[in-house]
């Protein structure tokens, strides 16, 4: 290849190819604008920056369309809604990343526990003061739920009580990318 698209995760790659010749671009994306900006990108890259364009205004459409249905839902009726993640304890998007911004966008209340970064340990005491009503997680994310769910304070959020977890494709959770309408909708 000319060019490999990687994100910050992928070093083993980025040291495989740094002295190659190949150009390695890195497109992660922490907010939808991020997003939106590594669509334009790879659109620029591969010469389709009309399609780009066009998928770009798409997903705005989308998110707008959810956005006017979402409208309508009081504040008070909203879901407090956390991303579970984690493999040996419970963490979440930081503040500001965009899995909370999807979660606002659908209609739901994310977490704001006041730490930046793209994954943050959640503690007892943080999990039971935001009570998630719903969790979502995908891949294997759901392992993590054997250790803690059960237990004293983690078992004691609506959420777990009442058995509201949703599974979703990691490609429409751990990507702000073409599918971000897709998946806020």
């Amino acid at each position: 290849p000319d060019v490999i698209l990687l994100s910050q995760y992928q070093r083993k790659i980025r040291e495989r190819f740094a002295d190659s010749g190949i150009t390695l671009i890195q497109v992660d994306s922490s907010t939808l604008e991020d997003g939106f900006r590594m669509i334009e990108l790879v659109g620029q890259i591969s010469n389709r920056s009309e399609e780009s364009a066009a998928r770009i205004k798409h997903i705005r459409e989308e998110l707008e369309l959810v956005s006017r249905k979402v409208s309508k839902i009081p504040e008070s009726k909203r879901k407090r809604v956390m991303r579970l993640m984690g493999s040996d304890v419970i963490m979440t998007p930081g503040d500001g990343l965009f899995q909370n911004e999807f979660i606002r966008l659908a209609g739901g209340i994310p977490p704001s526990l006041g730490k930046p970064g793209a994954v943050v340990p959640v503690t007892e005491e943080e999990w039971l003061k935001f009570n998630p009503q719903i969790i979502y997680y995908c891949g294997s994310e759901w392992e993590l739920s054997k250790k803690f769910f059960d237990k004293p304070g983690w078992k004691d959020v609506e959420a777990v009580k009442n058995g509201k977890f949703v599974h979703f494709p990691c490609d429409l959770t751990c990507r702000a990318s073409v599918n971000m309408g897709v998946f806020v909708s």
